[in-house]
């Protein structure tokens, strides 16, 4: 996941450094991609604390 991205990062980077803009389709469409990374990456992270605190309270 954090491969994606970093490359998801890189390509937004490129298109801003080439020219386009912050509204450019391409630039808005690599954006929300890379949103949707980082909200994974997050709940995941929300996932693994819960079962943590859960298996914790188990104890």
């Amino acid at each position: 996941m954090l491969c994606k991205i970093e490359k998801t990062r890189q390509k937004l980077r490129q298109a801003i450094d080439s020219g386009k803009t912050f509204t450019d389709g391409d630039v808005i469409e690599l954006s929300q991609q890379l949103d949707e990374y980082l909200v994974e990456i997050q709940k995941k992270k929300l996932i693994k604390k819960a079962m943590t605190e859960i298996s914790d309270n188990l104890v």
